[in-house]
């Protein structure tokens, strides 16, 4: 199954009392599959170009509707993860992975016509253009040379895990369970 309209608006956050809040999706509206569960998935749509536009990956913006498929659809739901994580890890809603695209929308700002949009994504999938590295940086709120230590070590994970998150082209993308599997590898000390 692929969400496919994975973006900041659909995250909801539930408190716990004084534990640390829970982040959930909303809005499956657009969820899909590829049918060959119908016995789980049979209320589900097949897939195809969905999303909101800031969140649609280079790969699903360059298909055809016809062509896109639940692995497809799944990696662009990585790259719209990629997409939120650069904007926690960065404070800024507006950077995108792309120099061109930030530039558009600093041009354009709310009128930016998402046709040019989809044009410079497509141009960017063409070309495997690279993406712009993310800089992450909580040394500076650590008390001790131990916590700077880890506090290095920790944003380093954060950097290089946007960076899988925001490949460029779908196969150089981690699945979810790649995704983690990395993440809980960087994590063993």
């Amino acid at each position: 199954m692929a969400h496919n309209d994975i973006k900041l608006e659909n995250i909801l956050l539930k408190s716990y009392g004084d534990k640390v809040p829970i982040a959930k999706y909303a809005d499956f509206g657009l969820s899909c599959t590829d049918k060959t569960r119908p016995d789980i998935f049979g209320t589900l749509q097949k897939c195809g170009k969905q999303g909101s536009i800031l969140y649609v990956s280079p790969d699903n913006s360059h298909a055809y509707a016809e062509d896109i498929t639940l692995d497809l659809s799944q990696k662009n739901d990585i790259w719209a993860l990629g997409i939120i994580f650069r904007t926690l890890a960065t404070g800024n809603n507006k950077q995108m992975p792309f120099e061109n695209i930030n530039e558009l929308i600093l041009r354009d700002g709310e009128d930016t016509n998402p046709n040019d949009f989809i044009d410079m994504m497509i141009d960017n999938w063409e070309n495997n253009e690279p993406t712009i590295p993310v800089v992450y940086d909580t040394t500076k709120f650590a008390d001790t040379d131990e916590g700077k230590s880890q506090a290095e070590s920790r944003d380093k994970i954060v950097m290089e895990v946007i960076e899988l998150m925001s490949a460029t082209r779908a196969e150089n993308r981690p699945s979810a369970e790649e995704l983690l599997e990395y993440i809980n590898n960087k994590l063993v000390i």
